[in-house]
């Protein structure tokens, strides 16, 4: 496989834990230059340009993005890429751009306490600022050019906006940010720096709310403060937990304002506790366009004759529904009549002391509306997606979610275990999987660790098809 290597045994450590391939000191020498380095370390492999550590060392050294890729750098390729110039030149230009993101170097390795220090900073050049100030008020030469603007358009928008956000936590201890976090319904582990950054986020964002790819998780920042994730969530029904694979960008979280500093009254409590609900049940979620469509189905539905007391009155009663919803076609249905009919049927006959009225909340609550269902797969499918290293197998990806979960619903755990491997090993493939390459994931020398015969087989089915008939038949089973 080809490879990337460095001699140096401090960044190995930071390696990430996907590629990297460690050597033991003294089992492997390349030649590094003795004025670069003059002393022996132990060599690191590295598959993933972005993954290659730029040694802080070196850079104190003045040793730039290009000498470091030149002369430090070697290639183990078999194509031999850093020898050709317009090769290496991207390599450089990923480095570098791996140490501009976030705020600097500090920031991207240092994690939370990273993420403070440099808050800190800003913080206190804003206070310089406000100091400034009140001596510029206190000139009374209104010529001079203030240097307060200046040092302003030093700093973004963002960076400004956590800064004054730290101003207003940073006296706290650990107990009183724990309760500004436990108010806003947050996960409180983590050290000082992380429960500092998590309402610093909190306080300018909003309030992370449930995940969308498996409804039940809270979404929590990852340690190093780059995305979003959902650790899982423990499901009762079934007496352990599951895991959930969604990442996201942090601007891409769904959020729930407003965020309290205070603690919150029982009515905003009251308030919280049903946005969380929503937010597990998001397709029976009425806004302003739902409530309109819901008005005309009250008026349609209130004329249909509503006799529960004999089974012909149940049948009438289940088609009369049908038909309203047939005609604004806005509850999302199964598009077979009969089962639709059917579905419909069941609600009644299990609920024949209800009006209509209330049967017809029922069905709104179990199927949803159309407008908010698709919205809700939208955005469910987007958080899929940037939880792939490879985009292009979102959908593949999102399949083999939904078949592992009707295997785990049904008591299967081998089976959803099996298919938990699966989609781990799908969603870190760097490639688009095809065609030509899907039944090679699961033999010989192109076997992908986690995906077998069997699931190749399936994915090869979903590149040529479209569909998985296995999930196919379970849906058709579960409806």
């Amino acid at each position: 496989m080809s490879s990337y290597s460095i001699e140096n045994s401090k960044s190995a450590r930071a390696a990430c834990k996907k590629c990297k391939i460690k050597i033991g000191k003294g089992e492997l020498r390349i030649g590094v230059s003795t004025e670069v380095k003059g002393e022996d370390y132990s060599m690191t492999k590295w598959y993933h340009v972005e993954c290659i550590p730029y040694p802080t060392k070196l850079k104190k050294e003045g040793v730039t993005h290009e000498i470091f890729v030149a002369d430090i750098l070697q290639d183990d390729t078999d194509d031999q890429i850093l020898s050709n110039e317009e090769e290496s030149a991207k390599v450089v230009e990923k480095l570098k751009k791996k140490a501009a993101s976030g705020a600097g170097d500090k920031q991207a390795t240092g994690g939370a306490i990273g993420n403070i220090d440099v808050i800190k900073s800003n913080f206190d050049k804003l206070q310089k600022e406000k100091e400034k100030e009140c001596d510029i008020e206190r000139d009374v030469d209104e010529s001079r050019p203030s240097k307060k603007i200046k040092m302003a358009a030093k700093m973004s928008g963002p960076d400004r906006a956590k800064a004054e956000a730290y101003g207003n936590y940073n006296h706290m201890n650990i107990d009183q940010l724990k309760d500004i976090l436990r108010w806003n319904h947050q996960m409180l582990a983590g050290s000082k720096a992380v429960l500092l950054s998590r309402i610093i986020d909190g306080h300018i964002n909003g309030r992370l709310g449930l995940c969308v790819t498996c409804g039940q998780g809270r979404l929590k920042l990852e340690e190093d403060l780059s995305a979003v994730i959902c650790p899982g969530f423990y499901n009762e029904d079934l007496g352990g937990r599951e895991t959930c694979i969604s990442k996201m960008a942090i601007e891409q979280a769904p959020r729930i304002n407003p965020w309290h500093t205070i603690e919150p009254s029982d009515a905003e409590k009251e308030e919280m506790e049903t946005a969380i609900e929503e937010a597990k049940n998001p397709t029976s979620v009425q806004n302003e366009n739902t409530k309109g469509i819901k008005k005309k189905l009250i008026k349609a539905v209130e004329n249909i004759q509503w006799d529960l007391e004999s089974k012909s009155g149940m049948q009438k009663a289940a088609s009369g529904m049908l038909e309203v919803f047939s005609e604004t076609a806005c509850i999302d249905l199964p598009d077979d009549t009969r089962k639709a009919r059917m579905g419909i049927g069941k609600l009644i006959v299990a609920n024949k002391r209800m009006s209509v009225l209330e049967v017809l909340d029922l069905v709104i609550e179990q199927y949803g509306f159309k407008e908010m269902n698709e919205e809700v797969s939208k955005k469910k499918t987007e958080a899929i997606g940037s939880a792939c290293l490879n985009k292009a197998n979102t959908n593949a990806l999102e399949a083999l979610l939904e078949l592992g979960g009707m295997y785990l619903k049904e008591g299967n755990f081998n089976a959803s275990n099996t298919y938990k491997k699966v989609v781990e090993a799908v969603k870190n493939l760097d490639f688009a999987i095809t065609e030509e390459n899907a039944l090679g994931l699961g033999k010989n020398k192109t076997k992908v660790a986690g995906i077998g015969k069997g699931s190749a087989e399936k994915l090869y089915e979903f590149v040529t098809t479209g569909i998985i008939q296995k999930l196919e038949d379970k849906r058709a089973s579960a409806s």
